[in-house]
C-alpha cells in the first residue's frame, strides 16, 4: 500500500464494549441465551437470589468500624462500639488539626488498644480508615460525643501545658 504524503489516515477510536442487563423473570430461557451468543454477545455476569434463603450472621470483619453486632441479635442488629467510636473520634481530631497519619496512628497506640485484628495502628491502617470516616464523620462531627471529647482534650491539653 502506497501513501501520498498529502493524504492522512483519521485515526480510529477503539470501539467500547455494550453492555446490557437484562432482568430474567420466570425460567431461564436456554434458546435465547444461544442467541445472544451468535450475535457476538457474551455472558458477563449472573446474580443468584432465592425466597426464604436463611439470613446469615454477619463476620467481625464485615461490620463497619465502630459498630458492633447487638448481642443476642445474631449479627442482624449494630449498635455503637464506644471503644471504635473514641478511636474514630481520636482520628478526626488529628485529621483536622492537620496531623500526619504516621502522628495519629502513633497517639492511637498509646491511648488505645489495637486494631481489630490486634495489630498496633499505623498509616496504612488509617487510610483504609478513612472510608469509614467519611462516613460518619459528619454524624461524629456534630454529636454531643464529639462536643465532649473536644472538651475533655481541651482540658487534658491545658493540664499539661500547665504541669
Amino acid at each position: 500500500m502506497t501513501h501520498d504524503e498529502d493524504s492522512q489516515e483519521t485515526p480510529v477510536a477503539p470501539s467500547r464494549p455494550t453492555a446490557q442487563r437484562e432482568v430474567v423473570k420466570g425460567p431461564v430461557d436456554l434458546e435465547a441465551i444461544a442467541r445472544r451468543q451468535r450475535e457476538g454477545w457474551r455472558i458477563r455476569s449472573i446474580e443468584w437470589e432465592r425466597e426464604g434463603a436463611p439470613s446469615r450472621v454477619l463476620a467481625r470483619a464485615e461490620v463497619p468500624y465502630g459498630l458492633r453486632p447487638v448481642e443476642g441479635s445474631l449479627g442482624k442488629e449494630l449498635e455503637d462500639d464506644p471503644a471504635e467510636i473514641e478511636v474514630l473520634l481520636e482520628a478526626l481530631v488529628g485529621i483536622t488539626q492537620d496531623r500526619p497519619l504516621s502522628e495519629i496512628a502513633e497517639r492511637l497506640n498509646q491511648r488505645f488498644s489495637y486494631q481489630r485484628n490486634g495489630s498496633p495502628w499505623d498509616q496504612v491502617a488509617l487510610f483504609e480508615l478513612l472510608p469509614r470516616l467519611i462516613e460518619v464523620g459528619p454524624d461524629l462531627l456534630s454529636s454531643e460525643q464529639w462536643a465532649a471529647f473536644r472538651k475533655q482534650r481541651r482540658a487534658g491539653a491545658l493540664h499539661s501545658v500547665a504541669s
